[in-house]
């Protein structure tokens, strides 16, 4: 947008000064006779005179040049030639601005289209039978999805010092982990400093419907922050717990050496997917 208003408060710069130029550097006969044979009429408000000016420099920027309205003496030559340099700026720089929003625009599509090609030929090579397949290309597609958003969200912090980057961190999370009754409960002067760091430390990943996030008898290894989708809670015989969203979390008990990750009571629990999911781990 702002190369857009450059080009338009550009356009209206030059316009006002061709017409300057033109009256300037004509009897006022000539420059009635030039109205008229444009359509405004010898008596043309202010506002006929600026549109014709503009669409003439228009003309020229975008290097249509139809040829209607030319320069008739030397100044109008001379400032021709200078807005024609200009414009060939312009129009350089409008086109660059296109291409790269077109392929900004077209990145992720083009990467998706790859990896899901690249996917079905591996698991066609492979024959893997289709229910399959259709599961893998799910999450294909989903997992794409999300990190389009966190690429962009870690290409932005990255370009910040560490510093200012724990800042921004601390101010967009810092009601997430501080949620957790054992950071929470952390006294030191640094456990500000320590709780953003881990969450900084901490990895998107992402998790189809239907399938499990953590069995009941894997060893607990980490601290799930749900981020996106829902979360079932069951133990070992099936049972139904409790039903997890975004903003829950589980596993914090793996940080302090617990072996199993644990549902109420200290049972071990199923953490089953009943949408797909995204957390940080």
């Amino acid at each position: 947008f702002r190369v857009l208003f450059g080009i338009a408060f550009l356009v209206h710069a030059c316009a006002c000064v061709y017409w300057l130029a033109k009256e300037a550097s004509n009897p006022v006969e000539v420059v009635e006779d030039f109205m008229e044979e444009n359509g405004i009429g010898r008596d043309g408000s202010l506002v006929q005179k600026y549109v014709l000016a503009s669409y003439f420099v228009n003309t020229v920027f975008t290097t249509v040049g139809f040829g209607d309205i030319h320069a008739t003496n030397t100044t109008e030559q001379l400032f021709c030639v200078v807005i024609m340099y200009m414009g060939t700026i312009v129009f350089g720089v409008l086109l660059s601005e296109v291409e790269s929003a077109v392929s900004s625009m077209r990145h992720f599509p083009r990467k998706r289209g790859r990896v899901t090609q690249s996917m079905m030929n591996f698991l066609g090579e492979h024959d893997i039978p289709a229910h399959v397949q259709k599961q893998v290309l799910q999450w294909v597609n989903f997992n794409l999805s999300v990190q389009q958003g966190d690429e962009l969200s870690q290409s932005c912090l990255s370009l910040l010092p560490p510093e200012l980057r724990k800042i921004v961190v601390g101010q967009m999370h810092h009601d997430q982990l501080f949620r957790i009754p054992i950071f929470s409960a952390i006294s030191h002067t640094h456990r500000e400093r320590l709780i953003i760091d881990l969450w900084d430390s901490m990895r998107v990943s992402t998790h189809i419907k239907g399938l499990a996030l953590v069995w009941a008898d894997d060893i607990a290894d980490k601290l799930y922050f749900i981020i996106e989708g829902t979360v079932r809670v069951t133990l070992k015989d099936g049972s139904f717990v409790s039903e997890l969203g975004p903003g829950d979390f589980f596993g914090e008990l793996a940080l302090l050496g617990d072996e199993w990750t644990a549902a109420e009571m200290g049972m071990k629990a199923n953490y089953l997917c009943d949408s797909n999911v995204v957390v940080r781990t």
